[in-house]
């Protein structure tokens, strides 16, 4: 990848308002230009574009912004979310902890409190998926043995079960049975930094190709009126996406290699899973909110198997009974609503 293009990303993603990525913006594009959602996702499966799960615990948040404030340079975690290749989860309660451990334990590693809560509130917490799984039943020994050990963390391990992560970084020790990963984070987190690189050009070039075969004066015209609302900058990276074309390999073949090794597991798992979870994993790595048909359709790719003739009436009753976990928008699209307040 040339200098000069991984430089304009760079200022692209510092561009980005606070929530937003480079990868959900060319979701957004694709879809404006196509109309239908299924053909959005059936491109994102060719593309081999996957947004992966990956949930934090507060230690390891602690760990990167330290990091970032001791050595004066940013890690892989934020451009990575930004970018938009992996989005990351973590509890309420790691929310509403962080503010109280970074007051306690900056002082100690010789850091200003009020530094490190700053990079928290503007480079960290807005991309973050803030969920609140507490209203969901404790479904696992695994979570009853978490709950008498350190009710503390049982928010954390209530949403790994709900969205089944790509990855759980943390190094509490009441979490390892949720195969948590601590020494090599800064291997995943690099890798999904590079990952989301290469699948965002991959999409803005795809959206450049689309546009030139669909274009017509009409058709121009609400484009216009569509970015006048949304965002200018696309237009910048569709510029460059539409003269690169840029397969970034190293890191993402770790990904890959770690998909391929529990593959086998979630096939395997799939029918024992409940209807709300199979929804929460659908969404979770979602590129933008799906109506309930994109969602019974994925569940059903994936192994899922409905009992009855009309899977989304039952779908709604369970995406409505859980309301501090799935939002639906505007367009009756659903998605997991993020906390990012108390």
């Amino acid at each position: 990848m040339s200098e000069s293009l991984d430089d304009l990303l760079n200022r692209l993603v510092e561009m980005l308002e606070p929530g937003q990525s480079l990868l959900e913006n060319a979701y957004k594009m694709l879809h404006f230009l196509t109309g239908d959602e299924q053909v959005v996702a059936h491109l994102l499966d060719v593309l081999g574009v996957r947004i992966e799960v990956c949930v934090f615990d507060t230690c390891m948040f602690l760990d990167d912004i330290k990091y970032v404030l001791k050595k004066r340079h940013q890690t892989a975690l934020p451009s990575g979310i930004k970018l938009g290749g992996v989005r990351v989860f973590a509890s309420v309660n790691v929310r509403d902890e962080m503010p109280r451990k970074i007051e306690e334990l900056m002082p100690q590693w010789g850091i200003e409190p009020q530094e490190a809560l700053r990079v928290w509130e503007t480079e960290y917490a807005p991309w973050i998926y803030f969920v609140d799984p507490s209203g969901m039943p404790l479904a696992s020994d695994r979570l009853t043995a978490l709950k008498q050990r350190d009710s503390t963390d049982l928010q954390t391990g209530q949403l790994i079960e709900l969205v089944h992560p790509h990855a759980v970084i943390s190094k509490d020790r009441d979490l390892a049975s949720f195969g948590t990963r601590s020494q090599c984070s800064a291997i995943v987190t690099c890798a999904y930094r590079d990952k989301g690189k290469r699948e965002v050009l991959v999409l803005y070039l795809s959206a450049t190709g689309i546009l030139t075969l669909r274009v017509s004066a009409a058709v121009l015209s609400s484009l216009i009126a569509w970015l006048c609302r949304v965002d200018k900058r696309i237009l910048l990276l569709l510029v460059v996406a539409g003269g690169a074309a840029w397969l970034y390999t190293p890191s993402r073949t770790w990904l890959q290699e770690r998909f391929r090794a529990i593959k086998p597991r979630v096939q395997a798992a799939s029918q024992r899973v409940p209807v709300r979870d199979h929804v929460s994993r659908i969404l979770s790595n979602a590129a933008g909110p799906l109506s309930v048909a994109e969602i019974s359709r994925l569940m059903q790719d994936k192994g899922y198997v409905p009992q009855g003739a009309h899977p989304e009436i039952y779908l709604r009753k369970v995406l409505r009974a859980h309301p501090s976990v799935f939002g639906m928008d505007e367009d009756k699209h659903w998605y997991i609503k993020r906390h990012q307040s108390a």
